[in-house]
């Protein structure tokens, strides 16, 4: 009997425990990433044969993964539009795609919550229908990790969050500055150029 696979993931299965024989084959109760629980011959989880409850039968992934330098899943699949000239596409692409029921368009992101990039679990992802709220994301859950209100945004000059009612904002930009810092360092430059400046005349009398 097969022991010590439960929580374990395969593929997109998760084993959840040992339940009944079927055929002279031991069967696993077990969890697709999709939310759906199916019941897997256990030899079909170890070899990878079965990778999912059949929600991604249809894009015809090969098992074939890989890191990339920045942490994304990478599954080989050369015809795929978004695949790279070595024929490689991003794991949560494909998970999008199959949610979505469709390719996801030239302007659509995906978003981890947990800011795991590995981790192509449907309720870590968010599709986004642009860069901008992707970025805007981001922006927020910086705010949210850093002082608990992911409405608040940076001072560039002290590096603190606050209100944006109490900062000057840039436009287009995910900060501003306190009024009060800004004319800290714009006397301290002030001054920088103005000691610059004697410096230089009495050097020129020399």
């Amino acid at each position: 009997m097969i022991r010590g696979i439960e929580g374990k993931t395969f593929g997109f299965l998760t084993a959840i425990k040992n339940s009944h024989s079927h055929r002279n084959q031991r069967m696993w109760l077990c969890k697709c990433q999709c939310g759906k629980y199916v019941f897997i011959p256990v030899w079909n989880l170890i070899n990878g044969h079965t990778k999912s409850c059949g929600c991604f039968k249809g894009m015809h992934i090969k098992i074939a993964l890989k890191y990339s330098s920045n942490g994304y899943i990478m599954v080989r699949m050369p015809t795929h539009p978004k695949a790279t000239r070595h024929g490689f596409v991003r794991e949560h692409v494909l998970i999008a795609e199959s949610i979505l029921g469709r390719t996801l368009k030239g302007s659509e992101q995906i978003h981890h919550v947990d800011g795991n990039p590995s981790n192509n679990s449907f309720n870590n992802l968010v599709i986004c229908p642009d860069m901008s709220f992707h970025k805007l994301l981001h922006i927020r859950q910086r705010a949210h990790d850093a002082c608990g209100n992911p409405n608040w945004r940076k001072c560039r000059y002290c590096q603190k969050y606050d209100e944006q009612s109490n900062l000057y904002m840039y436009k287009e930009k995910p900060y501003g500055f306190h009024h009060a810092c800004h004319n800290i360092i714009q006397n301290e430059r002030y001054h920088l150029r103005k000691k610059g400046t004697v410096e230089s005349r009495l050097r020129a009398l020399q």
